[in-house]
């Protein structure tokens, strides 16, 4: 077919080809069309279908008879309702971010559990104008008084009737947002697209979306491999889930640039040949999904209004397909695995969270509401709410502590929450431990903690503010390990190089820092006893240190203990 033909072809197209045709998403399969006659013998949904089925029993075992079986396939063709020139496919299609169905209709995700829009009369009004006359022009409309072809056909009908043609209604909705063009809101109409006449294959432009054209071709099914079978809890889950991956991976033909996500500036480009692609990394791998049309720069000098700068040839097509068309076979099955649950009355273990009668622990509980075993204990300051452990107000013991804030301090109740201010330090002084304690004169290192220790703020190390005097060597090694002050008992009588940094050159007869309280004069150093000789410091004489008995129980010096 030439360009003029081509141009030709579509101006016929125009008049019937505004309604979503490709709404029908994947191709619907046989039906027998008594109003529309464009029918297709076999279709990819009923067969995405029946490779749902498959999966399942693979893990599950044999489930569904034959007939079972076609029930489910009748059902994924008749949801496109392709004999009523596809009247129910204005409702599936579901937003990525928004929700939002197309122009105003139900989103396939509100369509697959709402029996009264199914029930309902079709909402004319919210289509084209153009699109309304069409439809309000055919003779057969008042055979179905107005109202959707097939009527309820939703998840809870499933469910309360095991109705297995209902269920292949819902898969075919499923297999749905597996396509980018129907979680991104783009109808595609069966209009000619200039953008995409470097194709070879007719058809596709006159169909419209590129991909759904592409997987007609149902030998295609053989590039599938499906092995995993995901886990859900709600339908609703399944559709978050794949409307979200869909979206913000996939483009479809008219639709780069209008989301967020994939970025086009983002992608990676590669040069492969005269072709340039662009390729995104989804779960970890890199894949092609959009390549750079040859005709970039005629079309930069058209008015055309679809973004012709990128197309969609078999190597973007075959890698989405791969991984669509296999979360599609997947995703079915995830939803046959709740069906058979749900009508069988099983109840799933550790479907949630819960909280027992006195909201004292979270436990686990099932499918059906019933409590399992213990998930979490709360503590004494908790309870349970919703499913979690939270801080009971009620348990809360007001004005428990005191905290340090910049050099401020707060009360602070037994939950850790703040209470209100108690004090604020003055300027000569440091907020340590919810104390205001006073900053040492001669270099600011020591502070005095205020329960009879000081702190090196350099070292860290807890030094015992009060000496100690009078004790031998033994008596004084004894002495600090048996000492329980500050809320510590792990005391030590210090060693040398510890000991000799409380000595200062301020001040011109004691060189033992002024913040301590006690003699000036020996100290025990600890660790030192060798051959009946241990080390004491004096912090009156320049010489640091002496060597005395530290065996007799008659030679006595000072103690100061420190905690590190």
């Amino acid at each position: 077919m030439d360009f003029k033909k081509g141009i030709v072809a579509s101006a016929v197209a125009i008049a019937t080809a505004l309604f979503p045709v490709s709404g029908a998403s994947y191709s619907p399969g046989k039906v027998d069309g008594e109003y529309c006659g464009n029918v297709i013998e076999k279709g990819t949904h009923p067969l995405l279908a029946r490779k749902s089925v498959e999966l399942y029993e693979q893990k599950n075992g044999p489930t569904f008879t034959t007939e079972q079986k076609l029930l489910i396939e009748k059902g994924a063709i008749e949801e496109d309702s392709p004999e009523f020139c596809y009247m129910r496919s204005f409702n599936h299609f579901t937003e990525v971010g928004t929700g939002n169905g197309l122009w105003g209709f139900n989103s396939s995700q509100q369509w697959s559990q709402s029996p009264e829009d199914q029930l309902g009369d079709i909402p004319f009004h919210l289509m084209p104008l153009v699109v309304q006359q069409w439809y309000k022009g055919l003779a057969w409309l008042n055979d179905i008084d107005g109202t959707y072809p097939y009527g309820n056909h939703t998840w809870q009908r499933a469910i309360s009737e095991k109705n297995l043609e209902s269920l292949g209604h819902i898969l075919h909705l499923l297999q749905d947002v597996t396509l980018p063009a129907h979680v991104r809101n783009d109808a595609h109409p069966g209009i000619i697209k200039l953008g995409k006449l470097e194709e070879a294959n007719i058809h596709s432009i006159l169909r419209g979306d590129s991909y759904e054209s592409w997987s007609e071709d149902n030998s295609k099914l053989a590039l599938l491999s499906s092995s995993n079978i995901p886990v859900y809890k709600t339908l609703d889950e399944i559709f978050d889930d794949v409307v979200k991956m869909t979206g913000n991976n996939f483009f479809s033909d008219d639709t780069i640039g209008n989301y967020p996500l994939p970025a086009v500036s983002k992608l990676v480009t590669k040069k492969e040949g005269k072709r340039t692609y662009y390729y995104n990394t989804i779960e970890g791998v890199e894949v092609p999904i959009a390549r750079k049309s040859l005709l970039s720069a005629f079309m930069d000098k058209t008015i055309v209004t679809h973004k012709p700068h990128y197309v969609f040839d078999n190597k973007v097509l075959e890698a989405q397909w791969k991984i669509q068309g296999t979360r599609a076979i997947e995703i079915g099955a995830a939803a046959i695995a709740l069906y058979v649950a749900s009508i069988a009355d099983k109840c799933v273990t550790h479907a949630s969270k819960g909280c027992d009668s006195g909201n004292k622990n979270v436990y686990w509980q099932d499918s059906c509401g019933k409590l399992e075993e213990i998930a979490e204990s709360c503590n004494s300051n908790q309870s349970c709410e919703k499913g979690s452990c939270v801080v009971d107000a009620t348990k809360c013991i007001p004005f428990s502590v005191k905290k340090c804030v910049d050099n401020d301090i707060y009360w602070v109740d037994s939950c850790g929450n703040f209470e209100g201010l108690m004090k604020s330090c003055g300027i000569n002084q440091i907020c340590t431990n919810g104390l205001c304690v006073n900053k040492n004169e001669s270099n600011g290192q020591f502070i005095d903690v205020g329960n009879g220790t000081v702190k090196d703020t350099k070292t860290g190390y807890v030094w015992q503010k009060q000496t100690i005097s009078g004790k031998n060597y033994s008596e004084a090694i004894k002495y600090c390990q048996a000492l329980v002050l500050g809320g510590s008992d792990n005391w030590n009588l210090p060693g040398y190089s510890t000991l000799i940094t409380l000595r200062t050159e301020v001040g011109s007869y004691c060189k033992l820092n002024s913040i301590f309280k006690g003699a000036c004069d020996n100290y025990w150093v600890g660790d030192s006893c060798a051959i009946d000789e241990a080390e004491k410091i004096n912090f009156i004489t320049d010489s640091e240190y002496s060597i005395s008995s530290c065996n007799s129980v008659y030679n006595f010096a000072n103690v100061l203990c420190v905690n590190k």
